[in-house]
């Protein structure tokens, strides 16, 4: 009889917990955010340094609104690529998109040249980095710094994020 006893109040504990996790999944939305930031710089002949920044954001409203019950980010892609480049073709850039506390950095790069590619940054570091300032706030601020040689040029470096955003809204 002992044993009955036991193994039905096993049960209701073991369908208890099973619940609560079940209802807490009810309450989650998962939102699907794909965000870019454009950073614009333009290094003018007889200069080298440029530096720029700009600000990332999660635009969702189940996002914003709940700030405080961001359960999870993952970042399904983060990547960059230089757009809208005019200027001396024969420039060469090298530089690093930082942001909280991750960078990628690049080394002689024709932005002419590389317009359009898409450059994944695969840096676990800097993923994690981004994925953290997302779900501390919602949003990351990008600095690109760097050097140019045969300036003038002018270039757009697009950096753009992939993610899903698990919100607890209740």
């Amino acid at each position: 009889m002992k044993t009955i006893k036991f193994f039905t109040i096993l049960s209701l504990f073991a369908f208890a917990f099973t619940s609560c996790d079940e209802i807490d999944e009810l309450t989650e939305v998962t939102v699907n955010a794909d965000e870019s930031v454009d950073i614009t710089t333009t290094v003018p002949e007889n200069s080298t340094n440029f530096s720029q920044t700009a600000t990332i954001s999660v635009d969702d409203e189940d996002v914003r609104d709940n700030l405080d019950r961001i359960e999870s980010v993952t970042i399904n892609s983060l990547t960059y690529q230089f757009i809208n480049v005019s200027g001396n073709e024969d420039a060469v850039i090298s530089g690093t998109i930082s942001f909280a506390g991750g960078s990628v950095t690049f080394t002689d790069v024709n932005p002419t040249t590389a317009q359009g590619q898409t450059f994944t940054i695969s840096d676990t570091t800097a993923i994690n980095a981004f994925a953290t300032a997302i779900r501390n706030g919602a949003s990351v601020t990008v600095t690109l710094d760097g050097t140019a040689e045969n300036a003038p040029v002018t270039f757009t470096v697009r950096v753009s994020a992939d993610m899903t955003i698990v919100v607890d809204v209740i």
